[in-house]
């Protein structure tokens, strides 16, 4: 079965299809329908469930959502964190603070908030739904992808056919749409994350700060998540050489990853115990690409660019992707559509390249032994030097980093 999505685009209209209805995809999704396109997002689920755990979105996405009209959910389901702390693994002490809330929104122009990975799917897909109630299918496993002159046609495992004027590849660290552009594999980082959500009521003397615990080849970070700081989120990081089934319903039983903090602060021990069952997902990256496209097809996200955690910028970096996508296919027409898509990914490479390489570091950092190096790293927390060292990356507005600007 063949359907185009356009038939008879407008002049400044394409007709879009987004592979995966993920962060990325939904926001991708959400940018250009706010720009008249007729969009198309095909998620390989059947029903979308709510996986997962916290997401930080911090100012550099944050900015993005709410200029994409998302202030008010965003808001009432975020938490705004006051202040960041670094804490000893041994003994929980305090090595450093950092302040957010009102100082973070002063200094980088948008808020820092703390929220529910799907909490914030279902502010994106419900802010998709109210622009175009058809524009999200359901059961659409992408099996292939053939590019003409002037289109671009999917192929599906239900047996249907879509074309469409162009192609973003928003599906994931084992995108379908990345094999037309590279060969490469996702690498496995020798890193489990282990996840778990516990009720604050649980953990009523919890405090309001993002806490991270950086030690010896492993960390903890733990931060309010839910309407009105309902639950507490928290990620472990710990090494390992046996890849976890990549899943995000791949559960162990919390005594086990209690062994991995064997020794650590007991208020680690005590979160872990409060959590009936944590989620563990293998880490994976894959080396930055030469280029993002080819033709009419482009990626985004972590179809593109799939990073380590540690700098929290996943799913910022997909959603500026998003963003700088709609600007740079605003009033674009069929004829020109490639080339629009090329100014995108030259505008996005280097950005998210540069992101991909501090989030790498930035483990190494978190993961050292004691000794010199860990206490020159905590010094420096404790006093940093020269300007702030965040601006590059939480100051960022991707609304000022594009020709349209010109």
């Amino acid at each position: 079965m063949l359907s185009k999505l356009s038939r008879k685009a407008l002049p400044g209209q394409l007709s879009v299809g987004v592979l995966g209805g993920g962060i990325g995809g939904l926001a991708a999704a959400l940018a250009l329908l706010r720009d008249g396109h007729d969009v198309r997002c095909f998620e390989q689920a059947a029903e979308f469930r709510e996986v997962g755990a916290g997401v930080q979105i911090m100012p550099n996405a944050s900015r993005l959502l709410l200029r994409m009209g998302l202030a008010e959910p965003m808001f009432k389901v975020g938490v705004r964190p006051p202040s960041v702390e670094f804490r000893r693994w041994k003994d929980g002490s305090l090595i450093a603070s950092a302040p957010l809330g009102e100082s973070s929104e002063r200094r980088y122009g948008a808020p820092h908030f703390s929220i529910h990975r799907a909490d914030l799917h279902q502010l994106l897909l419900s802010a998709v739904a109210a622009l175009s109630s058809s524009a999200v299918r359901l059961a659409m496993r992408c099996t292939g992808i053939t590019q003409g002159m002037d289109d671009v046609t999917v192929r599906f495992e239900n047996g249907r056919q879509e074309t469409m004027d162009v192609l973003i590849g928003a599906d994931g660290i084992r995108s379908t749409a990345r094999r037309m552009i590279a060969a490469d594999e996702p690498r496995f980082g020798n890193m489990l994350a282990v996840r778990g959500v516990v009720p604050a009521t649980r953990l009523p003397d919890w405090p309001a700060p993002i806490v991270l615990w950086p030690g010896p080849g492993r960390s903890v970070l733990a931060y309010r998540i839910g309407e009105g700081g309902s639950h507490l989120n928290f990620v472990g990081l710990i090494p390992s050489t046996v890849e976890a089934a990549e899943s995000w319903t791949n559960r162990r039983e919390p005594d086990e990853i209690l062994r991995a903090f064997d020794g650590w602060d007991p208020t680690i021990q005590t979160i872990l115990r409060e959590a009936e069952s944590v989620l563990v997902w293998p880490l994976y990256d894959r080396a930055p690409l030469e280029s993002w496209g080819i033709g009419r097809v482009s990626l985004l996200g972590d179809a593109a660019h799939p990073m380590v955690p540690y700098g929290g910028q996943g799913a910022a970096q997909a959603i500026e992707d998003a963003y700088v996508l709609g600007r740079c296919l605003r009033g674009a027409t069929r004829e020109d559509a490639g080339g629009r898509l090329r100014s995108y990914e030259a505008i996005r490479m280097r950005r998210a390249a540069a992101v991909q390489a501090s989030s790498t570091g930035r483990g190494g950092e978190l993961h050292l032994p004691d000794g010199p190096e860990q206490e020159a790293r905590d010094a420096a927390m404790v006093k940093p030097s020269g300007s702030d060292p965040n601006a590059w990356l939480y100051g960022y507005d991707a609304e000022k980093d594009g020709p349209w600007n010109e």
